[in-house]
């Protein structure tokens, strides 16, 4: 574990080395760009354009994450997710329910509707989701 003054950079700290992996759809047409979906979990109306979360925490946990570990030197234990806006949704999300697939989560200027009811319905302390 790091000491409390090695948690955040100066101006002349190291910065540790970092793979740094981007996921894009190629296009903001709603027919290619599937974040609202990927980024949202189930509705409880049944709305086809959300509920992909689950899918694609599987899809990071099950096929990208081991695939850039094993072709990279790469720390299990340092993982880090940053998502904004529709996918800030996601990384509480994520937070709530693979608490130990990442080591840091960045939420920039999530959304949190249309879906912020699962957030309070299942408020945690934050000691429970490793908030600091």
């Amino acid at each position: 574990m790091l000491a409390a003054s090695h948690l955040f950079l100066g101006y002349d700290d190291f910065t540790p080395e970092a793979i740094i992996v981007g996921i894009a759809y190629g296009s903001f047409d709603p027919g290619i760009n599937k974040r609202s979906y990927d980024f949202s979990m189930p509705a409880a109306d049944n709305t086809p354009t959300r509920g992909g979360a689950d899918t694609f925490l599987n899809f990071l946990e099950q096929e990208l994450i081991p695939s850039v570990e094993n072709r990279y030197f790469a720390a299990p234990n340092q993982r880090v997710l940053f998502g904004q806006g529709r996918g800030g949704h996601f990384v509480p999300y994520t937070a709530y329910t693979r608490p130990n697939l990442f080591r840091g989560l960045i939420a920039s200027n999530p959304t949190l509707l249309p879906q912020k009811d699962f957030f309070s319905k299942n408020a945690k302390a934050p000691s429970e989701i490793k908030l600091l």
